[in-house]
C-alpha cells in the first residue's frame, strides 16, 4: 500500500522449534520483513494491524503436536489466519503462488520429505515432476485444513 511508506513490512509465521528430548513444535513469530528480498507478492486486501494480530494470536499452530510436513508445519498458520479473516485458503491463485514460491526456494528439501512417507511417494508418482508433485502436496494440506 502506498498510505505508509515507513511501515515496517511484518512477516506473521510459524517456524519449528526444538523443545526438551529432540523434538520439534511449532511457534509462532513476527518478525519485520525485507520487501525487497521478494520481487512475487499476492496481495490478498488491506487489514488493519490489530485484526491481523488478533488473527495471528487466535491462530491455533499446532504447538502441542511434533513438527510433521504432513500434518503439523508452518503452512498451518496462514490456513488459520486466513480463515479468522475471511480469506478463503483453498483459493486457486493461493495455491499457486504458494506452490511457486516453495518451488522456487526449497524444492529439495520438500522432495526429500515428501519421499521419506507413504502418501508422499504417491504424490511423486502420480505428479512426477516437482512443480506439480508440490502443488498437489500444497493443495491437499490446505484442503485438509479448511
Amino acid at each position: 500500500s502506498n498510505e505508509c511508506k515507513e511501515c515496517p513490512a511484518l512477516l506473521f509465521h510459524a517456524i519449528p522449534s526444538s523443545v526438551k528430548g529432540g523434538e520439534q513444535r511449532m511457534e509462532k513469530v513476527i518478525n519485520k520483513y525485507d520487501l525487497d528480498l521478494d520481487d512475487e507478492r499476492l496481495v490478498l486486501g488491506t487489514f488493519d494491524l490489530g485484526n491481523l494480530v488478533e488473527a495471528f494470536n487466535n491462530a491455533p499452530v499446532g504447538a502441542s503436536k511434533q513438527y510433521n510436513l504432513f500434518l503439523n508445519n508452518c503452512g498451518g498458520l496462514p490456513i488459520n489466519m486466513g480463515l479468522h479473516l475471511g480469506i478463503d485458503p483453498s483459493d486457486r491463485k493461493i495455491i499457486k503462488f504458494v506452490s511457486r514460491n516453495l518451488s522456487k526456494k526449497v524444492p529439495l528439501a520438500i522432495m526429500e520429505e515428501l519421499s521419506n512417507h507413504e502418501a508422499g511417494i504417491a504424490m511423486i508418482q502420480t505428479h512426477g515432476k516437482e512443480d506439480a508433485t508440490i502443488e498437489a502436496f500444497v493443495s491437499t494440506y490446505i484442503h485438509d485444513r479448511v
